[in-house]
């Protein structure tokens, strides 16, 4: 849903085109991450994320603030997962992913 989303948003600019770059340019840092890895863990997507931004020169404010989102949310996730919080554990963890497409927003545009 979210690939039709900015799919019709793109035509709608006249930038169609630019999905094909999004795809190539995204996908193998995340694709990297899992193919290696074997997992769909949160840390290797973030890693091959920051790979993408950093190889499409897209390392800006936005990525900086991903990064720390993401690092603060795993670090909230500890305490949570110990004392077995289910929906706070939920929360952070869609907090970390949140960080992870802001690292990778620059990236796309």
């Amino acid at each position: 849903a979210a690939c039709g989303l900015l799919g019709c948003y793109l035509v709608l600019r006249r930038m169609s085109l630019m999905g094909d770059a999004i795809s190539h340019a995204v996908l193998p840092g995340l694709a990297i991450a899992f193919w290696v890895t074997q997992s769909r863990s949160s840390l290797p997507m973030f890693i091959g994320a920051v790979y993408v931004a950093r190889s499409n020169g897209a390392l800006t404010e936005m990525t900086a603030l991903g990064s720390q989102i993401y690092l603060w949310a795993r670090v909230a996730y500890v305490p949570a997962y110990a004392f077995g919080i289910p929906v706070l554990r939920t929360l952070i963890w869609t907090a970390s992913i949140v960080g992870i497409f802001m690292v990778l927003l620059p990236a796309l545009f």
